[in-house]
């Protein structure tokens, strides 16, 4: 497909156009945005996208703030211009080159799957026949490359993708170099250190950078891939000047003795510092890898059930969309309804039912804080004083008694009379307490004596002294 020429954006536009996009946004009122980016690059990021017919793909977009620079655009462009011509099973085609919302986007085959270099952390080593196998199929990719006069410069785990499949795609030419084009200056690093060649980390030109530089490359990740180690035994993120120092002075690990030695000389041979001394045509390096990799089907089906631990990463058919954005009369889906007044059924009102369960909860529980502070205050009697509260109620209340026949007055003396009136109603005697209770009421009064008399002062006496008689 061509580039779709459309007017340059003006950059001191709304800040609003060059917002992240997200889940649901349609670019280019073409392709919607389905889930998570894929990836995330040094000069853009991919998402994953759908069409108006269902079709997924994959839409790298360069970040609007690195257009200000010029050379982050044309590197950009330059990707595209040198991977859309590459047709090969084993590379990620390109197929559009087009600009919206300010930004640049590459429109790129989806590949369901997962890197390598996701894999390596799964399985540290892998046998001959697989990593040959992956070899082999790198080797193909990077021989059309090289016939299309392009040097990928940064063949590295993380840019090999894996599909469900079981195929293999060699992706992401960012700092790729046509023969035609050169955008790298001498002493610019352009790369991840680790599978650099010597004359990449020597910053020589792009000129100077040929496919031996690619060949250097496959033969750190081959190690890699059957060793689980780096020839070199690097750190993961061993700088520049580390990696230099490190190649310059010391020479690869020596493979183990369990493999071919054939297999052992091509590596290291691939891993020589001079350029000159290593292999140029990958070609060649591919058919010397077939001799110890499996057939296509047979690597198509380890790499399917290695895939298998990982799960399907396939999207589901129906674009996904995000519930903060409207959805987009493009993707709209309506089907043809009939509307019938007369039989519409009234809705029943189900505003706050759901609701209630919790205020039900809520409620319940201040009741039993209620409850459980009314039980804590209540006022707290002795078992002393109980009892003798409980003796006074039953003197002092009683029940209401009948109203009796009037008591006949008596006739005699006035003594007589007064011993037989009936007693009057405020005058109730005490009943008399029992002799335990009088006992221990003593017992309390002279223990208070006893300790209110220890409690005072003695009063000492002075005795005068006799007089002595003259």
């Amino acid at each position: 497909m061509q580039t779709s020429s459309q007017p340059l954006p003006n950059p001191k536009r709304n800040a609003k156009e060059f917002q992240k996009p997200r889940s649901g946004d349609v670019i280019d009122q073409r392709f919607q945005i389905v889930g998570r980016p894929l990836g995330k690059g040094g000069m853009g990021t991919v998402y994953r996208v759908v069409d108006a017919h269902g079709a997924e793909y994959a839409i790298k977009r360069l970040d609007p703030a690195l257009r200000e620079e010029k050379r982050f655009e044309k590197r950009f462009r330059l990707e595209y211009e040198a991977a859309a011509d590459l047709k090969h099973p084993n590379i990620t085609a390109y197929l559009e080159l087009f600009e919206a919302h300010g930004a640049l986007h590459i429109l790129m085959e989806l590949v369901e799957g997962v890197n390598l270099r996701e894999l390596m952390k799964d399985q540290k080593v892998f046998s001959v026949e697989v990593a040959t196998g992956i070899g082999r199929a790198l080797a193909r990719a990077l021989e059309h490359l090289h016939a299309h006069r392009v040097v990928h410069r940064d063949l590295k785990p993380e840019n090999v993708l894996l599909g469900l499949d079981g195929t293999i795609k060699l992706t992401d030419f960012g700092i790729s170099r046509v023969e035609f084009a050169g955008l790298t200056r001498t002493g610019t690093l352009l790369g991840t250190p680790r599978y650099m060649s010597p004359e990449q980390l020597a910053g020589k030109k792009g000129e100077e950078i040929g496919p031996e530089s690619d060949i250097y490359s496959l033969g750190i990740l081959l190690y890699e891939l059957l060793t689980g180690k780096d020839p070199y035994r690097l750190r993961k993120k061993a700088e520049i000047l580390e990696v230099i120092n490190i190649r310059h002075n010391f020479a690869p690990k020596p493979l183990p003795e369990e493999l071919d030695p054939e297999l052992r000389k091509l590596i290291l041979m691939m891993l020589e510092r001079d350029p000159q001394k290593r292999p140029s045509d990958a070609r060649w390096i591919g058919q010397e890898l077939g001799r110890w990799a499996s057939d296509r089907k047979d690597l198509k089906h380890a790499l399917c059930q290695e895939l298998s631990r990982f799960g399907s990463v396939k999207s589901p058919a129906r674009p996904m969309l995000s519930p903060k954005r409207k959805e987009d009369p493009l993707f709209r889906c309506e089907e043809p309804t009939e509307a019938y007044p007369e039989e519409t059924a009234l809705e029943e009102p189900t505003q706050g039912r759901e609701l209630l369960p919790a205020f039900l909860l809520t409620l319940s529980f201040l009741l039993i804080l209620w409850g459980v502070g009314l039980w804590s205050e209540r006022p707290r009697v002795s078992a002393s004083s109980a009892s003798l509260v409980g003796a006074s109620t039953e003197t002092t209340i009683s029940p209401p008694q009948k109203t009796a026949a009037p008591i006949p007055t008596p006739q005699g003396s006035p003594a007589q009379r007064s011993a037989a009136a009936p007693p009057s109603i405020g005058a109730t005697k005490k009943p008399a307490s029992p002799p335990q209770n009088r006992r221990s009421q003593q017992r309390r009064t002279r223990r208070h004596r006893r300790l209110r008399r220890s409690r005072q002062p003695q009063r000492q006496v002075k005795r005068r002294k006799p007089r002595r008689s003259p």
